[in-house]
């Protein structure tokens, strides 16, 4: 059976990316010394954190934090949303780090009422993210790690852009949901990577992130590979073969099921652009 909840939080986590509601990378009212009791509102803040050598002061994180193994033991005070605010308060942090995007701002309020430092930072693009990266890392005292981190990520996804440059153009579907069938737009983040990783993306509708496509359309567009990134969100998978026979993807066995997961605005940005550039070009190139 189709899981909405899962789905509704999947397209939550991308549907921000290119549309900023808020001025500045980050918004914040934290004190002076680095915090030593952190909680993260967001699975790629968590590894942000872990990334820049701070995990081992975290204190609390969401149900969706699964990345990097040992973020999943951590004690959960948060959904993606909203965070719980007495299980927080309950952690007794000295810093609590979430999103400007797709938070729930009474349970924000509530924290800082409480006296809590709030750092709120923007995951809205792709640059946005490494501005946010080396935020994070100055909030928690480690300014050059962070800064180390963001540039190795900006250079290595430069390098693979230019690696694609000059390879053909293949078209592609990027399902993001099968019952009904969503894909992502090219408003979308997951559709940003896809034009850098040098795809077309047969989906062109630009009034919504992740648009439901009609079968008619994505017979018409053909498309050559395909890309399922529903794994881990709880639903029958789409029987390609009997739904689309006729698709080019389909019949060349060009179907390519990747993590969910690994396409979040974090330390595993290069590897999730690689990841797509391989599926997309049959193969990994290595800049």
């Amino acid at each position: 059976m189709f899981n909405w909840t899962i789905l509704f939080a999947i397209l939550l986590i991308f549907s921000n990316f290119g549309k900023s509601r808020l001025t500045g990378a980050a918004e914040a009212t934290t004190g002076e010394a680095s915090p030593q009791r952190i909680v993260s509102l967001k699975p790629n803040i968590t590894e942000i954190l872990f990334a820049i050598g701070a995990g081992d002061r975290i204190v609390g994180v969401t149900t969706w934090c699964n990345f990097p193994p040992e973020a999943a033991a951590l004690p959960k005070v948060a959904d993606y949303i909203a965070p719980n605010v007495e299980k927080v308060l309950a952690l007794q942090p000295d810093l609590v780090i979430g999103a400007q995007e797709n938070s729930w701002r009474q349970s924000i309020d509530r924290l800082k009422s409480a006296g809590i430092s709030v750092l709120l930072t923007s995951f809205d693009s792709i640059d946005t993210s490494f501005d946010s990266i080396r935020t994070i890392g100055e909030a928690v005292g480690a300014p050059t790690a962070a800064a180390a981190l963001a540039l190795r990520l900006k250079l290595a996804m430069d390098a693979l852009t230019r690696t694609w440059q000059h390879a053909p153009t293949p078209r592609a579907l990027v399902v993001v949901g099968h019952w009904p069938l969503v894909a992502a737009g090219p408003q979308s983040f997951i559709g940003a990577l896809v034009a850098q990783a040098g795809g077309a993306n047969i989906v062109t509708t630009r009034e919504t992130a992740y648009p439901r496509p009609a079968m008619e359309m994505v017979l018409a567009k053909d498309p050559e590979v395909i890309i399922d990134l529903t794994s881990g969100m709880g639903e029958s998978a789409v029987q390609w073969e009997s739904t689309f026979p006729a698709v080019k993807a389909v019949q060349t066995g060009r179907i390519v099921t990747l993590p969910t997961d690994l396409f979040r605005p974090g330390p595993r940005l290069a590897h999730a652009l690689q990841t797509l550039g391989c599926a997309l070009h049959r193969g990994c190139l290595t800049p």
